[in-house]
C-alpha cells in the first residue's frame, strides 16, 4: 500500500514527461517559442530610468578624447577572453555608470584599428557578457555625411534608424533581402537631439570606406544622412539582446562632395572626434536618470534654435541665457554653438583652438572648444 502511494505520483510524473516529449518538436520551433516568451517578458517589463550606458567605439582616435573628458579608468585585468583585442574603461557621469569599449588593434596588419562590422559586433557582445546589459548602448564615432540630406563637416547626428547598404541578398520571398538591409530603428529621440544640438537621420553601414553606385542608390532610397562602418552591426546585437540602441556620429567627410573620401576623412578625423566628445558629454548628462520616452520625437529633423529664439528658421537666434543651448542647422547661419545646461557661463579668456576642418561645401571650418570644456564653436568661412 505504501509502495503504491509513493510510486503513483512518480508514475504520473513520468507519464506526463513522456506525453510532453512524445511528439517531435523541431529546434526551430523551440527557438521560436523561446523568443516569443522573451518578447512577452520584455513587453511586460516596465521602462526604467537610464542608469547604465555602454559606448562602443571603433577607433583609438575617437575613443581617447572620450576617456580623457570623462576621466575614465581602464579596467585591468582585461574583462575579456584572453587574446581579445578589446579595451574597456569605466567611470561615472552625472550618476550614470559608464562603460566605454574600444575594438582595439590588429597586429597582423600594421596594428591598425579594428574598424567595421565584425569587430564592432563581437566587441559589443563581449562587453555585454562582461558587464551585463546596459540601459542604453551608443555606437559613437565619426562618419561620412550626405550634403543632399543637409549634412556638413562638423555636424553630429543621432540615428533614427540604422541599415546595411551593402548586404544584398535577394530571395523569392524577400525575407533574406530585408534581413540584409536590417532596418534597426532607434528610439524616437527628437527632443533629445534638439536639446543637445544635433541632427537626426538614417545611418547606413557597410565594411567599405568608399561606396559603389549600387550602394549609393540604396542609400538614397533609404533617405540616408550618414554613411559609416559599424552602427548597424551594433544595432543588430542590441536588438537581439533587447538593449535600447542609438548611434551618435560626427561628420568628417561629404559622401556626395567633390573631395576624395579618404583625404577628407583623414584631414578632419581629429577635429570631428573632439566635437563628438562634446556632444557625447551633453547626451549622457541629459539622459542620466531619465526615461528615454521623455525624449520622444518632436517631429524635428535638425537641431532648432533655443526656445527663446524667433520661430522663423531664417531669423538669427537670439543670444541664449548661460543655461540654454543654441544651434543652427548649418544650412544658412555660419555658426553652430552648443553649451551644456549644467555648465557655468564661458570664461572671458580666449577659447582653446583645435584643428581646422576642411569642408567640401565651403573653404574651411574653423573650430574651437571653450575653456569651460562644455561649449564649442564651428565657424564656416
Amino acid at each position: 500500500m505504501v509502495a503504491r502511494l509513493v510510486s503513483a505520483p512518480f508514475t504520473r510524473f513520468l507519464y506526463q514527461k513522456w506525453k510532453g516529449f512524445s511528439r517531435e518538436v523541431s529546434s526551430r520551433e523551440l527557438v521560436r517559442r523561446a523568443r516569443g516568451a522573451a518578447t512577452v517578458m520584455t513587453a511586460l517589463t516596465p521602462p526604467s530610468a537610464v542608469k547604465r550606458v555602454l559606448l562602443v567605439v571603433a577607433m583609438e582616435q575617437e575613443v581617447r578624447p572620450l576617456v580623457q573628458r570623462f576621466g575614465l579608468e581602464q579596467i585591468q585585468p582585461s574583462p575579456f577572453l584572453r587574446g581579445a583585442p578589446f579595451v574597456a574603461w569605466m567611470g561615472e557621469v552625472e550618476g550614470l555608470v559608464l562603460h566605454v569599449v574600444w575594438c582595439g588593434r590588429d597586429p597582423r596588419f600594421g596594428n591598425v584599428n579594428n574598424v567595421a562590422t565584425t569587430a564592432a559586433s563581437v566587441c559589443l557582445y563581449a562587453a555585454v557578457a562582461a558587464f551585463g546589459a546596459p540601459d542604453l548602448c551608443i555606437s559613437a564615432g565619426t562618419a561620412g555625411g550626405f550634403a543632399s540630406s543637409g549634412a556638413r563637416v562638423g555636424d553630429v547626428y543621432l540615428s533614427s534608424k540604422c541599415v546595411f547598404h551593402s548586404r544584398r541578398i535577394p530571395d523569392a520571398a524577400g525575407h533574406l533581402e530585408e534581413y540584409g538591409f536590417g532596418h534597426y530603428r532607434s528610439p524616437p529621440l527628437g527632443k533629445l537631439a534638439s536639446h543637445i544640438g544635433v541632427k537626426t537621420g538614417v545611418v547606413s553601414t557597410s565594411d567599405s570606406l568608399d561606396a559603389v553606385p549600387m550602394d549609393l542608390e540604396l542609400m538614397r532610397s533609404e533617405g540616408t544622412s550618414i554613411k559609416e562602418m559599424e552602427a548597424a552591426a551594433v544595432a543588430w546585437v542590441c536588438q537581439t539582446l533587447s538593449v535600447p540602441f542609438v548611434a551618435l556620429k560626427s561628420v568628417t567627410d561629404i559622401v556626395d562632395g567633390p573631395r576624395a573620401t579618404r583625404e577628407e576623412f583623414e584631414a578632419n578625423l581629429e577635429a570631428a572626434s573632439l566635437v563628438l566628445q562634446v556632444k557625447t558629454d551633453a547626451l549622457l548628462r541629459a539622459v542620466a536618470g531619465t526615461l528615454l520616452a521623455q525624449w520622444a520625437n518632436d517631429g524635428s529633423r535638425t537641431a532648432p534654435a533655443a526656445p527663446a529664439a524667433p520661430a522663423a528658421p531664417a531669423a538669427p537666434a537670439a543670444p541664449a541665457a548661460p543655461a540654454a543651448r543654441r544651434a543652427t542647422d548649418g544650412t544658412d547661419g555660419t555658426t553652430t554653438t552648443a553649451t551644456n545646461n549644467s555648465a557655468p557661463p564661458p570664461a572671458a579668456e580666449a577659447p582653446r583652438a583645435i584643428p581646422t576642418v576642411v569642408d567640401s561645401s565651403s573653404s574651411s571650418v574653423a573650430m574651437s572648444i571653450g575653456p569651460d570644456g562644455q561649449s564649442f564653436e564651428v565657424l564656416r568661412v
